[in-house]
């Protein structure tokens, strides 16, 4: 089981297949698209997937109160189940050793977009 510490979040990577059913449909039956969703992610600098995990500290430091504290009564910028895009660059993989799944641990700051929200 990985646990997330400080200001770090888990994502499990979003691959086409898995998130569009038209797109896997159509690349089961051997259909293949000269503009892909990969190389517009790859030219946007971005990627997605899904938030597994959000770490104690995560967006804290980026949060005044109205009395000027940091991290107090603060609404993160997203939460464990939600779609997100991330700098496509940023993070570490990792594998889970019980499963053997891989996923990415970034910084909460690489978080660009929330696109669909738990």
């Amino acid at each position: 089981m990985i646990s997330i510490k400080g200001h770090r979040v888990l994502i499990k990577v979003d691959k086409m297949e898995e998130v569009d059913p038209v797109y896997a449909r159509a690349r089961k039956a051997g259909l293949a698209f000269a503009d892909t969703e990969d190389s517009r992610r790859a030219q946007a600098g971005l990627d997605r997937g899904t938030v597994i995990q959000v770490g104690p500290d995560a967006w804290k430091a980026f949060h005044y109160s109205a009395n000027g504290m940091y991290g107090v009564d603060f609404e993160p910028w997203c939460v464990v189940g939600d779609l997100i895009a991330f700098a496509k660059y940023s993070g570490k993989m990792i594998e889970d050793p019980e499963t053997e799944e891989k996923y990415i641990v970034i910084n909460d700051e690489d978080v660009v977009a929330v696109l669909r929200s738990k």
